[in-house]
């Protein structure tokens, strides 16, 4: 991996935060987190807005999955559909 000059995608395994390079998540596993929250939280306003926000730095506000989403977390799968 030393002459890797990419950026490593990976999930949020801890193992991966020790390789020297640039990453990034994946997004997907970042909405099933915060849908897993909003499920067992659904009156927790903060983390209602934290997901409006990380869903409108997504790009992906607008949308009518999006909106089930936020209104009835558990009615949608973290994939949004």
């Amino acid at each position: 991996m030393e002459r890797f000059k990419g950026v490593l995608v990976s999930d949020f395994y801890a193992a991966y935060d020790s390789v020297p390079c640039p990453q990034q998540k994946y997004l997907i596993h970042l909405r099933r987190d915060i849908n897993e929250d909003l499920n067992k939280n659904p009156f927790d306003q903060e983390s209602k807005g934290i997901a409006e926000r990380l869903l409108r730095m997504a790009g992906i506000e607008d949308t009518p999955a999006s909106q089930n989403w936020l209104a009835n977390p558990a009615a949608t799968s973290a994939d949004g559909r």
